[in-house]
């Protein structure tokens, strides 16, 4: 059974030795998301994605480091865009969503299976597949979502 994968919330955080000068950072990096993003640093929304669901392209994202504190990197990554995990479902072909989220940056930092990642919702429910559901009866389709 596949299910699609919802929202996804991505974190990481370091505690890096400051630099020597203490001056200000600026890091570049880029950001791929199926299907939308935002993406926050220590707290402060840096980029939301401007593509909003088709096509996916990586996003370039630039921000600044004060080059003492710790660094906190968050992303949202939604993939889907409907309350049945299905995506396309304006077509007579609907199907899964099955989501990506990669991100790398100039610092060195790079998504990976070492980030914390906590979701929000998935499906289709393996309840609502032995009811019936599927990408031509979308109606009987439902989400897990967590608490």
């Amino acid at each position: 059974v596949q299910a699609a994968l919802g929202l996804l919330a991505l974190f990481a955080s370091s505690t890096w030795l400051p630099l020597a000068s203490a001056a200000d950072v600026t890091i570049t990096g880029h950001i791929y998301c199926d299907n939308v993003f935002s993406f926050w640093f220590n707290n402060a929304l840096i980029k939301t994605d401007p593509i909003t669901f088709t096509p996916h392209n990586a996003v370039k994202v630039s921000f600044t480091w004060d080059g003492t504190s710790d660094k906190h990197f968050a992303i949202m990554c939604q993939d889907f865009a409907t309350a049945s995990g299905y995506e396309y479902t304006e077509t007579s072909s609907p199907q899964l969503g099955d989501g990506a989220l990669l991100a790398s940056f100039d610092d060195g930092t790079v998504t990976s299976k070492d980030w914390k990642a906590f979701v929000l919702s998935a499906g289709p429910t393996e309840a609502s597949i032995t009811a019936g559901c599927s990408g031509t009866n979308l109606a009987a389709c439902a989400l897990e979502t967590a608490a």
